[in-house]
This record gives C-alpha cells, structure tokens and sequence, in this order.
C-alpha cells in the first residue's frame, strides 16, 4: 500500500501542476443515472439492495448501484449544480466497480484516477489531456509506451462509406475491438461476419482502419500537432483508426495508452471527448474531454516493470523500550523527531527483550534504531544504529534532531 500510495501521490502532483482540482462524487448513485438505459454497463453493474427489516415496500431492489466511472456520476454532479465556473478542470480519485472476470489487470473492485476538463470546445483541451498522460507517464519512470489516437467522427465516417448497416454498427465495433486478441485472419473474418459486407470488402475497410492508411484525411491530425506543440515527441503519438474503445460513450477524441513491453496487460490510460453527457441530467450540454487511469492495474503494470520500490513502513526510527524507568526520556525522544517530520515510533511488542527488539526493526525494514539504557543515561547520550549498513554513532541528545536528519 506504501508503494502504491506513493506512485497515486507522484500522479496527484502532475495533475495538480496542470490545473486540476480534486472533487469528490457519491460511490452510490440511480441506476438509470449510471447506466442511462445501455445495456452493456447494465450487464456489468452492482446493484445495491435495500438493508431493512421485513417487506421490502415501494423500494424496487435495483433502484440504486455503485458506480462503474467516476465520469457519469461528475456529470450528474455539474448538471445539478449549473453555477460551478467553466471550464472545469477537476481530478478524482476513487474506488469504481464492476462486474467483470477478474484476471491479471482487470479487477471487480479497483482504484481510478480521473482528470477531465468541463466547458471547452478547444482542441487544446484534448491536447493538453493527452500531454498529462504523457507527462504522468515519464513521471512515474515509464518510457516505453505509446498513446494511440482516434476520432469517433472518422470511425462514423468509414461504417458509412463502407456501407455497414447501422443496426451492425455496434457489433462491428465490438469485433474491431478485438484486434489484439486475435490472428489477422480470425480478426478479418470476425469484422466480416459483424459487419455482413463480405470478407473482401472487410479486408479493404481494415486496410483503412490499419496503420497510418488514413490519416491524411482525419480529424486526428490537428490534434496530433497541437499536442507535439505542446512538448510530446511524435514518436509517443500513434494514430490508430481500430481504436474505438468505449465508442458509445465519446463524441470526438478517443487516446489510450499502450505499454509496449507488457502490451498483454491492456489500457492503463484512456479517455477522449464525451461532449454532451450533462444533457442527460439537464437541458445543459456541455463539452467535456478526459481521461482515467485504472490504478490497480498500473500498479501490477509498474511492479512487473520493476518501477516499484516496495517498502515496509513509513516508520524512520524505532525507539527501543529497555525499561519504563527511561519513559520519560523515551516520549522527550518522539517528541523531538516527530515535530521534526521524523516518522518515530517507540517499541510497543510484549517481548521486551534487546534482541527481540531488534530482529522487529531489521524484519520492519525500520532504517534506524535509538538505543537509550543505564549506560546511555550515566554519559547523557543516544546511541543511534542505522540498520542498514550495520552501523552505530553515539550521539549527545541536544544533538538528536539535527543528527538523525543529516543520517536520512
């Protein structure tokens, strides 16, 4: 938790450094609200069932659920509450559930962090959404990744050019989805049987969608300058006509982030442009752009990477209890060093013996003992051990302070 807390604060700081403010929505929201009649979120929700006595009243079991985003309930939020100032850049960090099969990175109960910027139309929105992901990324020590770039308009385009029946479109999509998951040919003929226009005309549609085939002619390729413009090399940046993820849900821009020595572990970043998602809980349509990080699966992405120190504890010294005739002296100690941002804890195990002590702070991973006895007491010293390298410095007390700080 230690480690995982410190990869979530190290994220909190880009995103606070780019403008974004914390804000905090409800676990528990309506039903219809999170799903808004889609029956694939539907599939995956937990509903929540009313804790009373006795016959269940007018209350419908599934009324209430919790929530799978933290993008529909923030939606909710600023619909209901019109005079909150736009733009607003707010970021969240919260846990999210959903009914899936768990595997390695992919949980029913995880952690997400979310930025999104409410009330700009501007493309530099976008970019600037997609230059934070950047930006998180590095911070955290990753480089080998790209950002995969789409345009929900483009995918529009092609379904109608190529003639795929609207009532196949979602199914289509679904196939196109799982290009990673399968051969190029089981990929081809999954398309062609979702989109009914036959293997040939399937194989020029996915030529289209492959590659960089077609972006001379897509939306992407403004938003791909700004975001150069604002520092991210072009190497990082890949346009992907397949990438259609969460396609019901997005209006515009659609980015996700791809590990490349771990690609088997899926998105750890995405979002794109959901212009409009506030009309379903006002007459307000607001435009919106974000992104999500699952952070659980970031999490299990870095450690396989080798980017996670792990450690035991925050405690930096462990004041030894040799007896309650040094009580006195032993709070003076803790009060010292933790008035000095010094995380100090006094020994509090039943086995007060020396060694028993000390096997606690080596299997604590604690860096530093303080060592304070009749010996110490009779020539008005510490002795402080660093367990680390073994070592042991007698120190006079007025010194305490400004001694284990230089030692950190």
């Amino acid at each position: 938790m230690i480690a995982k807390n410190a990869m979530m604060d190290t994220i909190r700081g880009v995103f606070e450094r780019f403008g974004f403010d914390p804000m905090e929505t409800p676990a528990v929201e309506c039903t219809e609200t999170l799903t808004g009649g889609d029956e694939e979120s539907d599939r995956i929700i937990f509903r929540v069932a009313p804790a009373v006595r006795g016959e269940v009243k007018d209350m419908a079991r599934d009324k209430t659920s919790l929530r799978f985003d933290l993008t529909v309930p923030l939606a909710r939020v600023l619909a209901a509450n019109p005079e909150i100032p736009k733009p607003f850049k707010r970021y969240q960090i919260g846990k999210i559930w959903r009914g899936e099969r768990p595997q390695f990175g992919r949980y029913r109960e995880f952690t997400q962090m979310d930025i999104d910027t409410i009330g700009a139309t501007s493309l530099d929105a976008d970019a600037e959404i997609i230059q934070v992901i950047y930006e998180t990324l590095q911070a955290l020590g990753v480089d080998k990744f790209v950002i995969r770039i789409n345009d929900k308009r483009d995918v529009l385009r092609r379904l109608i050019e190529f003639g795929i029946p609207k009532e196949r479109e979602r199914r289509t999509l679904i196939a196109i989805d799982k290009k990673d998951k399968m051969s190029p040919e089981e990929w081809e003929t999954a398309v062609a049987e979702a989109s009914g226009i036959g293997l040939e005309k399937t194989k020029e549609y996915l030529w289209k969608i492959s590659g960089e085939n077609g972006l001379e002619e897509s939306a992407v390729g403004e938003l791909r300058l700004k975001t150069e413009k604002l520092g991210v090399p072009q190497s990082y940046l890949r346009y992907d006509a397949a990438l259609v993820r969460g396609f019901s849900y997005y209006t515009g821009s659609i980015f996700e982030v791809a590990l490349l020595e771990i690609p088997e572990i899926g998105s750890v970043f995405g979002g794109g442009r959901f212009d409009g998602l506030t009309a379903r809980f006002s007459t307000q349509a607001l435009p919106a752009v974000g992104a999500s990080i699952g952070v659980d699966r970031l999490f299990a992405a870095l450690e396989r990477l080798g980017k996670i120190k792990k450690q035991k504890t925050l405690t930096e010294v462990l004041v030894f209890d040799l007896g309650e005739a040094f009580e006195d002296r032993y709070i003076e100690f803790l009060t010292i060093l933790r008035k000095s941002g010094i995380a100090t804890t006094k020994y509090l195990g039943e086995d007060k013996a020396f060694q028993a002590q000390l096997a606690y702070a080596v299997k604590q991973e604690i860096p530093y003992a303080l060592i304070y006895g009749d010996k110490e007491k009779d020539r008005n010293v510490v002795q402080l051990k660093n367990l680390q390298s073994n070592t042991q410095q007698e120190i006079a007390i007025e010194k305490l302070e400004e001694t284990v700080k230089t030692a950190r």
